[in-house]
């Protein structure tokens, strides 16, 4: 490689640009930023998924409620028939990457919403729904470690508790509720 010198005697490469070894180990850096944000970005989506599942069980018990008030019980029944829940459950579906669910109320489901109550519409007091969580890659009964969340009629909210830890129904008669 040739040198010339400069004004101040300093030698200088007549070789402008930059080295094989120089590209790949930008190249290699650049991979290792991207390979990061990408984990990153996938843990995100997964939390995200998980939000929007706990606001749909939110917005069911929000429609529950209604329900109650207007007929003096909850006719879940009902509830399963209502558009604004079907949207519900269509989005919780998408959310767990389910191609096909519908709702239920006998707990035999395992995506989407499950929702359970004494079976009478009529004179149902109490309820509860509950969904798996996206994050925990299961699905319903499949693996005790699967996360789920769970909403009741006694205003209780729970997150992330685990399948074989979940009981939505206790006692005589039955009290339907998230323990």
């Amino acid at each position: 490689m040739k040198k010339s010198l400069n004004k101040k005697g300093l030698a200088l490469s007549l070789s402008k640009g930059f080295t094989l070894i120089e590209l790949l180990v930008v190249i290699a850096i650049i991979g290792i930023l991207a390979g990061i944000i990408l984990t990153s970005l996938s843990s995100a989506r997964n939390k995200a998924k998980d939000v929007r599942v706990q606001s749909a069980l939110s917005q069911v018990r929000s429609s529950a409620e209604s329900f109650s008030s207007t007929e003096g019980a909850y006719n879940i029944s009902n509830l399963l028939a209502d558009s604004k829940f079907m949207a519900m459950e269509a989005d919780v579906c998408l959310q767990q990457n389910v191609s096909t669910c519908g709702a239920t109320f006998d707990g035999s489901k395992t995506s989407g919403i499950v929702i359970k109550n004494s079976g009478l519409p009529a004179s149902a007091k109490t309820w509860c729904a509950y969904a798996y969580l996206p994050s925990s890659n299961g699905l319903l009964g499949t693996n005790p470690a699967t996360k789920l969340a769970c909403v009741d009629s006694s205003g209780q909210s729970y997150t992330s508790m685990t399948v074989a830890g979940f009981t939505c129904g206790l006692g005589t008669p039955i009290v339907y509720t998230c323990k």
